[in-house]
């Protein structure tokens, strides 16, 4: 069954501060800091601070509820106004600003909880 707290656990044990990560774009971002609360990124080209909290990881576990085993969910990574139903719109009211969609797919991947097919529109599916 799956719990927001093993995702968390996943995500504090297997994310290591200046880890660098593709998007499913290819994109390269790196993790500058991790907590029990919040993951804080940078990204872009000009490396900008992107804070993660994360209770976004409760958001997708309640989500994925709705979908079944094995089910994707568009990523939907807009900076603003994402598309419901989405990974973006799940992660857009936990982050400090900008779109963090990809980053915490690419995260979620990383710790090996999901599943990330990138071809567009880009999905992701939990495989915990």
């Amino acid at each position: 069954m799956l719990q927001s707290d093993n995702i968390r656990q996943a995500i504090r044990e297997k994310l290591a501060i200046d880890t660098t990560l593709k998007t499913p774009s290819g994109a390269e971002f790196s993790v500058e800091a991790v907590s029990p609360v919040q993951l804080v990124l940078r990204v872009g080209e000009k490396k900008l601070r992107l804070t993660l909290h994360l209770d976004a990881v409760d958001d997708l576990v309640k989500e994925f509820k709705f979908i079944p085993p094995g089910g994707w969910l568009r990523i939907g990574a807009v900076a603003s106004n994402p598309q419901p139903n989405t990974l973006g719109a799940i992660v857009r009211p936990h982050t400090s600003g900008g779109s963090s969609a990809s980053q915490f797919a690419a995260i979620l991947e990383h710790i090996q909880v999901a599943e990330i097919n990138p071809s567009r529109p880009a999905r992701i599916r939990l495989t915990v």
